[in-house]
């Protein structure tokens, strides 16, 4: 393995005193890929509900020159000054026309160039104040059916004492818009359950006055960096410092347990002193839950899944109510906040005496508050909050730096601090992988330049402790992760991309371990309808080696009615602990990533057609595995029994 890091390292030198042109075009695929790749399982890591909101962005993207600066906040990378820069731009020279104009405003970097095109469009205006209020209004909106069918037999469905259920996936997923109003509606069946048990909806109002926005029915909420309530303190570990998603918005993915269920509104009042602004909340819902013999609460559940007995009987066992509110004041370039959150649940959380389990909330009150800031200087974003619980006497505090020296150079600093009591339920555990136990301090360092056109390089190093014992651990850890990412375009057909991870640190078992990852890339893109890329990928861990080669061609017709995805993976691998990541095609609304062990092959193929009018969309997605090195997959109830494993998916969406 050290051979492939000095490869690496001698790859950069050579690429950094190459001539460039430009980057190719940065695509949907590259952003999950960068964000999501390596998440450790073994700690809980899941960002697949933060990415399906991002993904539901990127497939009704913003208008730039009409979206409001808490929308904007939502798309990644950008910062709020770099929001108020945006709108600023379009108030002194009319609404903006090209992706290239956005060059033209201060404080956008490369790194927001890449991002910005998918989650944003542009609708040029000849003068976007003459046109306020005169866009004609219609109904609008799109609803699609999703099924997922496996083409093989698992062992336990349909089977007792197995699941009671088919191994059919089923989702509608539908929304509507007219003027200032947006309503939508779900609904889904898991692999294994008998009928929709999972469903909700929304109405959204939108205003340009003091109500602002007013959600009844399902919502998420994000204050400050997310300590108290929200998900949005995640940060991407390759690319990406990522802004926490600030105020209410609907709730539109398919998570069963990362929501809010009631109202909330946010009313803004602006003054000469600054802008003032209330968003209160309250929610009732049931939560999934294994009660102990004595009706405690003793595990909330977060899978939704209701297939066996078990998992029916957790069903909605637990009642919550949550309720409270952010307060915010904005002058200029400062910003300052004070969230509070009263909770309470009509059994008492009782989680065990098990290690890790100890700094899980228990009880059946519970209280929170946290004070935030933000503030920009030029080239300087600091931001950070810091929150208390009142039931169990614990801080909580994060803090963000973003210091941009130079266009072309940007750097980041985030430390952060639990205490040994601090839990927060509605929180999504800010941590460099997406934690669910709310016990990691520490800081991360992270660089990302481009030092000449068509290369641009990002590291990033992170430290962090556990003072509580994590999952399969019997004392308090620490990690530390070190990554660097290099790509070079020598011209706009071609771009090469290396990635190097290390990880040090104990796992399950008090074991230490260190992992070396790497990943080497190149795309070429003769034409805008075709492009290939070929990944090679190692995984070393206790002296043993896991590999893979993938192959991905993307293809389209010149009207872009048609569109194809195919990809193929051969991966060798020793075990799980060596196991490599792919990324292959997936359909709308979901997201296809997954981490392969053993010894195989993967191939995987999306074919997408749309209408001539672009109402009617309908994709196909087939996926198969051959297994060389076994006749049995998986264990339990999951259980295959054949080398192949082959998943049909399909989905139809019309939208007007």
């Amino acid at each position: 393995m050290p051979r492939l890091v000095l490869l690496l390292i001698f790859s950069l030198c050579l690429l950094h005193h190459a001539g460039g042109q430009r980057l190719l075009p940065y695509t949907w695929e590259d952003f999950v890929t960068s964000i999501t790749e390596d998440e450790d399982e073994e700690e809980g890591g899941n960002r697949n509900e933060w990415i399906e909101e991002l993904r539901i962005l990127h497939e009704h993207p913003l208008d730039i020159n009409n979206a409001a600066p808490e929308a904007l906040m939502q798309v990644p990378t950008l910062t709020e000054e770099a929001v108020e820069q945006i709108h600023a731009y379009i108030y002194l020279h009319g609404a903006i026309q090209t992706l290239g104009e956005l060059r033209l405003i201060p404080g956008i970097s490369e790194e927001m160039l890449r991002v910005l095109p998918l989650f944003i469009r542009i609708q040029p205006q000849d003068n976007i104040q003459e046109n306020k209020g005169k866009r004609k209004k219609r109904l609008r909106g799109s609803m699609d059916y999703r099924t997922d069918i496996p083409l093989y037999y698992r062992k336990g469905y349909c089977v007792s004492p197995g699941y009671a259920g088919d191994p059919l996936y089923h989702r509608y997923r539908g929304e509507l818009e007219y003027a200032d109003a947006r309503m939508g509606f779900r609904m889904e069946k898991d692999p294994g359950e008998t009928y929709y048990d999972s469903f909700g909806g929304f109405l959204m109002l939108e205003k340009k006055g003091w109500m602002r926005r007013l959600v009844v029915g399902d919502f998420r909420a994000g204050f400050g960096q997310g300590l108290v309530i929200g998900s949005g303190s995640q940060w991407g570990i390759s690319s990406h410092i990522i802004s926490p998603s600030q105020g209410i918005r609907p709730m539109r993915g398919m998570d069963e347990y990362r929501f809010l269920r009631g109202v909330s509104a946010e009313i803004r009042l602006n003054t000469a002193k600054g802008a003032l602004s209330l968003t209160p909340f309250l929610s009732w819902r049931k939560l999934d839950a294994t009660l102990d013999e004595e009706g405690n609460a003793r595990t909330l559940r977060q899978d939704g899944l209701h297939r066996t007995q078990t998992e029916r009987d957790a069903k909605r066992a637990v009642g919550h109510l949550a309720a409270g509110g952010h307060l915010g004041w904005k002058y200029r370039w400062i910003s300052l906040g004070t969230t509070a959150m009263w909770q309470q649940t009509d059994r008492p959380l009782q989680p065990g005496d098990a290690l890790y389990r100890q700094i899980y909330p228990k009880g059946s009150r519970f209280g929170h508050m946290a004070m935030d800031y933000a503030c920009s200087f030029y080239r300087l974003q600091i931001s950070g909050e810091a929150a208390y619980s009142f039931d169990r006497g614990g801080w909580a505090t994060l803090h963000r730096i973003r210091w941009t020296p130079v266009q072309e150079l940007q750097l980041g600093l985030i430390p952060r601090f639990y205490s040994y009591r601090y839990h927060s339920m509605l929180s999504s555990a800010p941590t460099a992988y997406g934690s669910v136990p709310q016990n990691e301090s520490g800081i991360m360092l992270h660089l990302s330049t481009q030092p000449m056109e068509g290369l641009s390089f990002t590291a990033y190093a992170d430290a962090s402790h556990h003072p509580w014992p994590r999952y399969g651990i019997q004392q308090e850890s620490n990690i530390f992760r070190f990554q660097a990412e290099g790509e070079y375009a020598p011209s706009q057909a071609h771009r090469f991309w290396a990635r190097y991870q290390w990880k040090h640190g104990l796992e399950r078992g008090d074991v230490m371990r260190t992992h070396h990852q790497m990943r080497l890339q190149w795309e070429w893109r003769p034409r805008e309808l075709h492009s290939l890329r070929v990944s090679l990928m190692g995984h070393q861990a206790e002296k043993r080696i896991g590999w893979g080669l993938s192959g991905r061609w993307q293809v389209q017709s010149k009207d872009k009615q048609w569109a194809g995805t195919f990809s193929t993976t051969y991966f060798d691998t020793y075990d799980y602990l060596h196991r490599i990541w792919v990324y292959e095609p997936s359909l709308i609304g979901s997201v296809s990533n997954g981490t392969f062990s053993g010894n195989g092959i993967r191939g995987a193929g999306k074919i997408r057609w749309k209408s001539r009018n672009e109402q009617w969309t309908l994709e196909t997605k087939i996926g198969a595995t051959y297994r060389l090195d076994t006749r049995i997959q998986g264990s339990g109830l999951q259980t295959i029994m054949g080398r192949w494993k082959t998943d049909i998916g399909t989905l139809v969406r019309y939208s007007f």
